[in-house]
C-alpha cells in the first residue's frame, strides 16, 4: 500500500536551504516560431526545432491540416534549425528550414535549399543532427544572401508564377496552388550528394543544377520550365466549423475565361455544399474535404479541408500537474485534450536548460536543481495549453539532504522526495510487510490516516530542520483514540547513508484498552 501526499513543514526556513539550488539559465527572447510546412500541398506529419544551446533543446509540433505549425520558443536560444517530416500524397519528405529568432519561418523545398546553401553545401540533415552555435550563427549570417541567390537564379521560373520576389522562408505562405505554392506544385527541388537539382515534375527534365555552395556555377535550362496550367483553386483551404453549421467557400479557375466549376464533398456523410459554395457540416465531428473541379481543366482539381467540431471550447490538462524528479531523472506526463477530435499536443519545456521532453511526454531532468515547467499545447488550437510544475532536487547521499528512500528494521519505508513549496515536503510512505495485531508501529490506510486493526488512529505531520539534516515524524490522533507516535531521526555521524533515531509511542485505546509495547523503540533507518 503506497500513498503520496503533501505535508506541511513546520519550519519555513527550510526554503533557503533547498530553493537556492534552482534557476533557469539564459536563452533568448520568447515569442513563437510559426509557419507552413508544404511541398505543393500541406505536409502530413511533424515539425521539430532545435536551438543553439549546448546541448541543443528540441521541441516537436504536429503539422495542422492546413500545413501550419507553431512553437513557443520562450527560454530557447536562437538561432533555430527546423526539420519537417511527413507526406504529401504518396511522397515522403524530410525538409529543413531556419529561423534567426521568433517570427515566420516556412518549411518547403526552397527553404531546404536555402539552408543547404547558407551552410556552405552541408547536408541540412547533418546540420540538424549535430547543430552547434558556430554553425547556426554562420547559417544565420549567410541566409539572406542565399535567398537572394535563389530568387536570382530561379527568376525565370518564379516570375512565370508571380513569385519573383517571394522569400520561401519568411513570406506569408498558403498552400493554395497560387504563387510560390504553385511553383512547388510544378517542380521538384532536390539537394542530394552535394548537388542542387530543380526538375519539371511532369517531364522530369532538369531546369537548374549545380553545387549548393556555388550558385554562380548553376547550369540553367529555361526551356524546361513548366508552363503555368489552367487550374481550379478554392478558398479557404482549411476551415473549422461546428456541427450542423454553415460556411462559404469561394472557387475560381486560373488562366481561363471559363469559370464553370463543380463543387462536392469527398466523404459520404461529410456534409453538403451548394453550387454557390455554401457548405453545411454534418452532425458528426471529423475531418472532411470539399473538392472543386473546373470545366476548363478537370485534371487539376483543388481541395479544402474542413474540421467539424462539437462547438465545445478546447481544453488541455496534464497529468500529473506537478512532479518531483531527481537530477538527470525522467518522468512521463500525459496530456488530455477535450473539445476537439484532435488529441495531439506539442510538448515543450518553458525554461532554458530546464531539461527536455519528447513528443510522447517523456521528460528528462537537467543536471541542475530548480523549479521548471513543461507545457502541452493543443495542435487543434495552439492558444490552448496546460503547464505542469517539475521540481528538480539533487540526490546526494552524502549531503545534508534527507531526500531519498529509507527503510526501518520492521520494514517501514518512507521516501522524502523534495521541497515542493516554501512550506511543504512531498512524502511517500509504505508499510512493506504490513503487521496485524498489537500495534507496535503505525499501519496506514489509503486516505493517509494511520490504522490499527482496521481503526483510524491518526494523521501524519512532518517537521524538518532548516538544513534538512534532521526530520521528525509525528502520528497524532484525530478520532476516538489518543495515540501519539513520534520518530525523531538524524543522520548517523559514522555513516551518512543511515538515519538513526528514537520512536516514542503512547496510546490509550478506549475500545481495546491496548497499550503500545516498547514506548522507547529504537529505530534505525537505512537507505537502500
Amino acid at each position: 500500500m503506497k500513498r503520496g501526499f503533501w505535508v506541511w513543514l513546520l519550519v519555513v526556513t527550510l526554503v533557503s536551504a533547498m530553493t537556492g539550488c534552482g534557476g533557469g539559465g539564459g536563452g533568448g527572447g520568447g515569442g513563437t516560431v510559426s509557419g507552413v510546412a508544404a511541398a505543393g500541398a500541406p505536409l502530413v506529419g511533424t515539425v521539430k526545432i532545435k536551438d543553439a544551446a549546448s546541448p541543443a533543446k528540441e521541441l516537436t509540433a504536429t503539422i495542422a491540416a492546413d500545413g501550419t505549425f507553431s512553437f513557443d520558443v520562450g527560454g530557447l536560444t536562437p538561432p533555430f534549425i527546423l526539420k519537417a517530416t511527413g507526406t504529401v500524397g504518396t511522397a515522403n519528405y524530410t525538409l529543413h528550414s531556419f529561423a534567426t529568432g521568433a517570427g515566420t519561418t516556412n518549411i518547403n523545398p526552397l527553404a531546404n535549399l536555402a539552408v543547404a546553401m547558407a551552410s556552405g553545401g552541408l547536408d541540412p540533415a547533418t546540420v540538424y543532427a549535430t547543430p552547434s552555435a558556430g554553425i547556426l550563427k554562420a547559417i544565420a549570417d549567410k541566409l539572406p544572401a542565399s535567398v537572394t541567390d535563389i530568387q536570382t537564379k530561379l527568376q525565370p521560373l518564379l516570375a512565370l508564377y508571380d513569385a519573383a520576389k517571394a522569400n520561401p522562408l519568411t513570406d506569408t505562405f498558403t498552400a493554395n496552388h497560387t504563387g510560390l505554392d504553385e511553383v512547388l506544385d510544378m517542380v521538384k527541388v532536390e539537394v542530394t550528394g552535394g548537388t542542387v537539382t530543380v526538375r519539371n515534375k511532369a517531364t522530369d527534365d532538369v531546369i537548374v543544377t549545380g553545387p549548393p555552395n556555388a550558385p554562380d556555377k548553376w547550369t540553367p535550362d529555361p526551356t524546361k520550365i513548366p508552363i503555368p496550367p489552367i487550374r481550379a483553386v478554392i478558398s479557404p483551404i482549411y476551415a473549422k466549423v461546428k456541427i450542423n453549421q454553415t460556411m462559404s467557400f469561394t472557387a475560381d479557375v486560373k488562366r481561363s475565361a471559363n469559370k464553370k466549376v463543380i463543387l462536392s464533398v469527398v466523404e459520404t456523410g461529410g456534409g453538403t455544399i451548394t453550387d454557390a459554395g455554401v457548405y453545411t457540416a454534418p452532425a458528426t465531428e471529423g475531418v472532411y474535404h470539399v473538392k472543386v473541379v473546373s470545366d476548363a481543366n478537370p485534371s487539376l482539381p483543388a481541395e479544402a479541408t474542413v474540421e467539424v467540431v462539437t462547438g465545445q471550447s478546447v481544453n488541455v490538462n496534464i497529468d500529473p500537474p506537478s512532479a518531483n524528479v531527481p537530477t538527470n531523472g525522467s518522468k512521463t506526463f500525459t496530456a488530455t485534450v477535450t473539445g476537439t477530435s484532435n488529441s495531439q499536443v506539442t510538448w515543450s519545456v518553458v525554461e532554458t536548460n530546464g531539461g527536455s521532453i519528447t513528443s510522447a511526454g517523456v521528460y528528462t531532468a537537467p543536471a541542475t536543481a530548480g523549479t521548471y515547467h513543461v507545457k502541452a499545447a493543443s495542435a487543434a488550437d495552439t492558444s490552448k495549453s496546460a503547464t505542469a510544475t517539475v521540481i528538480i532536487n539533487k540526490s546526494d547521499n552524502n549531503s545534508n539532504s534527507l531526500i531519498g528512500t529509507w527503510y526501518g528494521p520492521k520494514e517501514f519505508k518512507f521516501t522524502i522526495n523534495q521541497l515542493v513549496e516554501s512550506n511543504q515536503l512531498d512524502i511517500d510512505y509504505e508499510l512493506v510487510n504490513q503487521y496485524s495485531g498489537t500495534l507496535y508501529y503505525p499501519v496506514f490506510s489509503n486516505n493517509g490516516k494511520m490504522v490499527a486493526d482496521g481503526h483510524n488512529i491518526g494523521s501524519l505531520w512532518i517537521n524538518a530542520t532548516p538544513d534538512n539534516s534532521k526530520v521528525k515524524i509525528y502520528f497524532e490522533d484525530d478520532g476516538q483514540y489518543v495515540t501519539i507516535a513520534k520518530i525523531d531521526l538524524t543522520r548517523s555521524t559514522s555513516n551518512p547513508d543511515i538515519l538513526v533515531g528514537t520512536m516514542n509511542i503512547s496510546s490509550t485505546n478506549s475500545f481495546y484498552s491496548v497499550n503500545i509495547l516498547d514506548p522507547s523503540y529504537r529505530a534505525t533507518f537505512t537507505r537502500r
